[in-house]
């Protein structure tokens, strides 16, 4: 089987999924956008393009989980590892499949808004919606290619969904007890309220839809500058520059994750399918990052029960007391913090 003839057979075989997840993003994007424009007075409505946003990110979640369903079943994996096709080829496959249904199922609902906006209403600039859907377009692909490679990493589909779960704000969390080592170890005078307001204000670090979200209140702030009485405070232009950071740093986890897709199923085998997840990218990592980060939001008196708690839980979840070489290294390094916050708290 070549490259060209398995991809045919996976838009083939998604053709109706995609089919009716078309229909129902059009019928949200129907009532809601319709809703917003319900009132005869101009001043009244909004162009409502974060239910575009919405849609976008909902399917760049979803569409990744429903296309790597199949793995997470042993027999099917057993079978479509059978077809004469490359591992990396199969893993584009999908990969590409995936994405054309996300862009159709989104461009069908945005096309639709465009008209509908461009029929009914004469007082928006609709012109910026050209250039954002493409730009929409380009932060779906990184949320899809997080999710897809997230959810890939668990070798079943609880731990591939809780593996996204946890992964949208695991940068953050570093991002957060690296700065507040640094804050206790360098400036003592600054105290825990005001170093907490001071990490706080990069949320947009951690929360893996924050890019489209703030780039969307841009582009609806541009397109409603001319709605009769419209007075918009601009702040999201003032900001975009520091936003664009962000992008870019996202922009470098989504190539990341789709080369980190490929590569990693390259590697899967069927007898793990279904057994417990040992993917560096997985619990190994993000537990231990949770566990960190909640070091400092409790006293150090709970610091002790929470670790014990995460270390029986550990085990339970490995359900054998047995210890690899990597799983003395994640114990280990779990006292790191522990020591920590004993010393310093």
């Amino acid at each position: 089987m070549t490259f060209g003839r398995y991809l045919k057979h996976r838009l083939e075989s998604g053709f109706l999924r995609t089919l009716i997840i078309a229909i129902l993003g059009l019928l949200l994007c129907m009532v809601c956008v319709t809703q917003e424009l319900r009132s005869s007075e101009p001043q009244y409505n909004d162009v409502a393009l974060y239910i575009l946003a919405t849609l976008m990110c909902i399917i760049a979640t979803v569409i990744p989980m429903i296309e790597l369903m199949d793995f997470k079943k042993r027999r099917n994996l057993d079978t479509l590892l059978s077809f004469s096709i490359s591992r990396p080829q199969m893993a584009l496959a999908h990969y590409l499949s995936g994405w054309i249904q996300v862009m159709l199922i989104y461009s069908v609902s945005y096309f639709w808004t465009f008209a509908h906006l461009t029929i009914t209403t004469d007082y928006f600039d609709l012109s910026p919606m050209i250039p954002y859907y493409f730009i929409s377009l380009g932060l779906g692909w990184i949320l899809y290619s997080f999710f897809l490679f997230l959810f890939g990493e668990g070798n079943t589909t609880v731990d591939g969904v809780i593996f996204c779960i946890l992964g949208m704000f695991v940068f953050w969390l570093l991002f957060f007890a690296v700065n507040e080592i640094h804050y206790t170890l360098h400036d003592s005078t600054l105290s825990y309220f005001d170093s907490e307001y001071i990490l706080f204000r990069s949320e947009e670090w951690g929360i893996a839809y924050t890019p489209i979200n703030n780039v969307t209140t841009w582009f609806q702030e541009l397109i409603e500058i001319n709605k009769p009485g419209s007075n918009p405070n601009r702040i999201y232009e003032r900001y975009l520059q520091g936003d664009l950071r962000y992008i870019v740093f996202w922009g470098i986890v989504g190539l990341l994750s789709s080369v980190g897709f490929v590569w990693s199923f390259s590697k899967r085998r069927a007898e793990t399918v279904g057994d417990i997840s040992n993917s560096w990218f997985g619990y190994r990592t993000l537990i231990p990052i949770y566990l960190y980060s909640m070091l400092f939001f409790i006293d150090v008196d709970a610091v002790i029960y929470l670790w014990i708690v995460a270390v029986v839980g550990y085990f339970l979840y490995r359900r054998s007391f047995r210890l690899k070489k990597s799983d003395v290294l994640v114990l280990a390094f779990s006292l790191i913090p522990l020591l920590f916050n004993l010393v310093f708290g």
